[in-house]
Formats: structure tokens, sequence, C-alpha cells
């Protein structure tokens, strides 16, 4: 049972609530874990000074997942945060839509374009290594990050994850195996879905909609998908849904 708390209440939390519990034979929290304040653009929100930003406001513009994205990409849990619109714009556009949605789409796309979005078979088994050491190292420094309430270099880590991708797509350019060399082509994109997958397990504590979005398109079960299938390959001739944008 862990209870998180804003900074303000850490007295009433830590010493009063705890006594109440165990005062009234209820259950004690294992752990308690305070966050800090979210500013907007440089100064306290306040309702009646007219400085505020309510999550319905935002949701009316943008996705939950980039709400989510920012707050917890943008400072430490152990600081107070800063809504920025414009260091917002430039982390959705350069982190969520240039380098996680670009890789995704575009292993997809190439996989729906050229295999009729049927996963290829992996015959690299040393570019497979390579890349399922990558996985596992970023599935280790994710839980690491989750179990220390470390959420920030945990959920950069997964955009690391996505810009190797990214990297990988282009050095191996699959847009030019197609032609002369079909079995390096079916490798990137195999490895590519491979790596699609773990993001899609690993960002679902993080980005929930943008998880979802991932397996759905992957055309896998999402109430079936454990932590542990981050690691797994999905089965060749596995066929894919149709990318979405």
């Amino acid at each position: 049972l862990i209870h998180f708390i804003g900074k303000g209440i850490l007295y009433h939390h830590t010493l009063f609530w705890p006594s109440i519990l165990k005062g009234t034979n209820y259950r004690l929290p294992n752990k308690i874990v305070a966050f800090s304040y979210g500013n907007l653009e440089g100064r306290k929100m306040s309702k009646s000074r007219g400085w505020y930003l309510s999550v319905n406001d935002f949701l009316s513009i943008f996705e939950a997942d980039s709400l989510r994205y920012y707050w917890i990409a943008a400072t430490p849990l152990s600081e107070d945060a800063d809504f920025v619109l414009d260091e917002f714009s430039n982390r959705y556009n350069n982190e969520l839509a240039d380098t996680l949605g670009n890789f995704v789409h575009r292993a997809l796309v190439f996989c729906s374009k050229y295999f009729d979005s049927i996963i290829p078979e992996i015959s690299n088994k040393k570019e497979e290594k390579i890349i399922l050491e990558k996985i596992t190292e970023t599935n280790k420094i994710v839980e690491d990050s989750i179990e220390k309430f470390e959420l920030r270099e945990g959920l950069l880590s997964i955009i690391g994850l996505a810009r190797f991708g990214n990297k990988y797509f282009n050095d191996t350019a699959p847009w030019e195996n197609i032609k002369k060399d079909l079995n390096k082509a079916k490798d990137t994109i195999a490895l590519c879905i491979k790596i699609v997958k773990a993001i899609g397990v690993l960002i679902l504590p993080y980005l929930p909609d943008t998880g979802n979005k991932i397996i759905e398109m992957l055309n896998l079960n999402n109430n079936e998908i454990k932590w542990s299938d981050a690691n797994k390959s999905i089965n060749t001739n596995h066929k894919i849904l149709k990318p979405k944008v």
C-alpha cells in the first residue's frame, strides 16, 4: 500500500494520518511518496488570480498522455515542476512525435506496405541478440525507476529505446534492401517491431493510451499483455493491423 501525497501535507500524512489509521485498526501504508508542486510559466497556479490551467481545459486541446509525459519528463519528482508552453511544444514534437511516434509508424507502415502486414522471420541472430540486450537494459532501467519512484529516468530510457530503433532503421536502410537484399530488409522490420512491442509494454505505466494503441496496432490482446512480454518476440507470420496516424 503506497500513499502519494503533495509535499505541503507531509506532516499530516506521515504523522497524524498513520496514527489515526493505526488507532482505528486500518492498514498502514508501506511507503509514503511526497511529490512537489506544478507551476505555470514560472508562477504558482491560482484560480483567484486567473493564473490557472485546468485538466479539462488542457484535455479540450491535447490528449491526456501528452500531459502525463510532460510532467514526468520535464522535472524529477523531488523538484517543483513548471508547465512552460514552449517547452511542452518542443518535447511533444521532438520526443513524442518525432522520436517515438515516427519510429513506431515507419516500422509498422513498412511491414504493412512490403510484407502484407505479416511479421517476417528473423535470420540474423547476432543482430537479434544486440536488440534483445538493448531491450533488456531498458527494461531494467524502467523497473528500477518505478521501484525507486524516480519515474523520469525510466520514461526517458523508453524514449532512448525509440531513438535507438530509429537509428537502427536508418542505418540498415530497409528501403534499399527491399530491392537488393530481401532478407536484410526482413530482419530490419522484424527487429524494429520487436522494439515497438517492447516500447508498447514498457510505456503502459506511464502513457497507458499510447501503450494500448501500440499493442492494438500489433494486433495483440491488451488484456493478456504481461510485463514479462516486453522481452518476447511476436510469433513469426503474425499479422499486424493497419497503422494509425
